[in-house]
């Protein structure tokens, strides 16, 4: 083999093994972007996966269909109104731990408290934004 032809077979192996690594480098980055930030359920999404298995499992008609769709609906609400509460509920368990926690901790270890506080709140607001962008805060509750 001449030495041109051993340079032009090197050469062509590796542009075949840096194709492959970018190749790889895009499909990996294509499939984690996608799993890293699924939606969070929605009640809605939640009643509407209900009624495509009631419909598959129990073969119901159109007209069935119809009819049951307001009752999956007001579940859906009535499952949304107790995810509210319960929200309330935990960011309460965390306000009441802080003030809790504040008591054995020095000025600014307590400022610093208040502020990753704040930080976990803003990020749950962002993580639990409606797909129109709107809050789902609790009733009664602010977004401090």
């Amino acid at each position: 083999m001449t030495n041109i032809s051993k340079n032009k077979l090197i050469l062509s192996l590796a542009l075949i093994f840096v194709a492959g690594g970018v190749s790889g480098a895009v499909l990996t980055l294509g499939s984690t972007s996608k799993q890293s930030s699924p939606k969070p359920p929605s009640m809605e999404r939640v009643c509407d996966h209900m009624k495509k298995r009631l419909q598959a499992r129990l073969s119901l008609t159109d007209e069935q269909l119809t009819k049951i769709s307001p009752v999956l609906e007001k579940t859906a609400r009535e499952l949304e109104l107790i995810h509210r509460r319960h929200i309330r509920d935990v960011e309460l368990v965390f306000e009441k731990s802080n003030e809790e926690l504040a008591l054995h901790l020095s000025p600014e270890q307590q400022r610093k408290l208040e502020e990753y506080s704040r930080e976990r709140k803003a990020y749950f607001e962002r993580s639990n934004k409606n797909r129109d962008g709107k809050s789902r805060t609790p009733p009664g509750r602010t977004n401090d």
